[in-house]
């Protein structure tokens, strides 16, 4: 739920109010689009693709997917996720996610990681495939269903393409090592527990 965010965007005279878009966009998108409201070029450097002619009301170069990674963040270790229109494919590099919803109510449903019987607290599965039109609560991980194989190997190869392209660390260096493994280390060195405190 934390990548499905809507975008609010006014600009009087170019964007105007009352139309909703239900298209695919990124954060890496503004600046191009901005660019590209502004009449300005675009540098081949900068990522993203611009949205301004569906924000226009134009027909625009929609996206088929959008990407996300957290690597430390929040209570969140290394994951990397594809969305498109229909589903969302999140490779976990770890098995310590929450084990509530992700709102941070601990009533809130909590997906497919909430509590297994059959597996200790906040447990993931390597690779979880959600359909995300008839299942938006992401309940029900369909990465093991057969029928959904190919949608699964797809995806999976889309974020592999994607991790690549961006020379993501996880795949040249392997596990990367938590903020905490850096001060605990800190504190063995120095033999003091300044830093934890301090920083933690």
């Amino acid at each position: 739920g934390g990548i499905e965010t809507a975008l609010v965007a006014h600009l009087p005279g170019t964007v105007d109010g009352g139309q909703v878009r239900e298209e695919l966009v990124s954060n890496v998108d503004y600046v191009p689009t901005i660019l590209d409201l502004a009449g300005l070029s675009v540098p081949e450097t900068v990522s993203g693709q611009s949205f301004a002619a569906a924000a226009t009301g134009g027909e625009g170069d929609p996206r088929e997917t959008v990407f996300g990674e957290f690597t430390y963040h929040s209570y969140f270790d290394p994951r990397r996720w594809v969305r498109t229109d229909e589903h969302k494919l999140v490779v976990n590099f770890t098995t310590s996610p929450p084990i509530h919803g992700g709102n941070g109510d601990p009533d809130s449903p909590g997906g497919a990681a909430r509590l297994p019987e059959d597996e200790r607290p906040g447990f993931r599965e390597a690779v979880e495939l959600y359909d995300i039109e008839a299942d938006p609560l992401e309940t029900e991980n369909l990465a093991d269903d057969p029928t959904h194989r190919d949608t699964c190997e797809a995806l999976l190869g889309r974020l592999h393409d994607w991790m690549r392209d961006t020379t993501d660390p996880l795949l040249e260096m392997g596990p990367v090592a938590s903020p905490m493994h850096e001060m605990a280390m800190d504190a063995l060195r120095d033999q003091e527990l300044r830093s934890l405190v301090d920083e933690g």
